[in-house]
């Protein structure tokens, strides 16, 4: 037991060490960590190198979600939390906006209530939450893979393949990575409720799923979920064959309870958001406004291909 836990912290340690490497500048000095180069997509002073340099780096409206959404969102988040307050109303965008049910801001996503707790500023937030994004993603997919029988190397394998792919390393910084870094969690979680573990990892599932929702990005939390359903049924199957149902249905009662109690613990964001979504009357058409028809509709009719915008709604009435 003893030489797990030490493999456990090992790896832990492996997987910060790996963060902090890639992120030491920003962590030793407290810089912020914003795309640069919308510097030359804005401003005029740079525009006479932009072409080139443009050409040459990433450069997409999608990076100004980071400097114009993420990082102003945080801010207020960490003031009002500073304040005493929670921030349920955005009074900075046009005429107000709800702020607590607008999902992506993120106002209980883990890495920030470690910045609420040692009263971290908005310039060093995000350094801090892409690390710890990181060091979780690895080891929780650590955890894992060490649930289904793989030793310590494979292990350490798998969580660096996870936490360093190129899905994960692009979108740090967006809500899309600390969403999916719950999956390897909730799965471990699942697993060892059903292998007959200490029923804190009920508490556990019920922390993870919590966490899911509350790290901002609302597809993503429910491909999770759904991924982990499909895999608990199919684990749940295979379990039923090998050791019959009376021995396995106790511990699928204690998976109902801890998902339940974690979707109970995340309608504090859940609630609001719907209740947001319901009253929103650009949700209502949808991303790409063809609310009124349904997915097959949408293929067989050849609407998913045309752009979107209000040129292809006019064309698919």
């Amino acid at each position: 037991m003893k030489k797990r836990i030490s493999l456990h912290a090992a790896a832990l340690l492996f997987f910060a060490t790996a963060g902090g490497v890639m992120l030491w500048r920003p962590l030793s000095r407290g810089l912020s960590l914003v795309p640069w180069q919308i510097s030359y997509m804005l401003d005029n002073l740079y525009r006479g190198g932009a072409e080139t340099v443009l050409k040459k780096y990433p450069n997409t409206s999608i990076l100004f979600d980071v400097a114009f959404q993420f990082y102003p969102w945080a801010d207020y988040s960490l003031s009002r939390l500073a304040a005493g307050s929670v921030p349920l109303w955005n009074p900075y965008s046009l005429a107000g906006l709800p702020f607590l049910a607008n999902h992506q801001s993120g106002v209980f996503e883990f890495t920030k209530l470690f910045a609420y707790a040692f009263n971290m500023d908005a310039v060093q937030l995000p350094g801090f939450s892409w690390w710890l994004t990181i060091a979780l993603g690895g080891f929780f997919t650590y955890m894992f893979l060490r649930e289904l029988g793989l030793g310590f190397i494979a292990g350490i394998i798998g969580g660096t393949t996870f936490s360093l792919s190129g899905p994960m390393l692009a979108w740090l910084g967006w809500p899309h990575t600390s969403t999916a870094i719950w999956l390897p969690f909730i799965l471990t979680a699942i697993s060892k409720t059903l292998n007959g573990g200490r029923l804190y990892w009920v508490g556990m599932l019920a922390g993870g799923i919590a966490f899911l929702f509350f790290a901002g990005h609302i597809q993503i939390a429910w491909y999770v979920a759904f991924t982990a359903a499909a895999w608990m049924v199919a684990r749940l199957w295979t379990l039923v064959k090998e050791r019959g149902l009376s021995s396995v249905w106790p511990r699928s009662l204690w998976l109902g309870a801890g998902g339940l109690l974690g979707l109970g613990l995340a309608s504090v964001q859940l609630f609001p958001t719907l209740e947001f979504m319901g009253q929103s009357s650009t949700i209502s058409a949808g991303r790409g406004l063809y609310a009124s028809h349904n997915f097959i509709e949408a293929v067989t009719g050849g609407w998913w291909l045309a752009p979107h915008g209000f040129a292809g709604l006019a064309r698919s009435l």
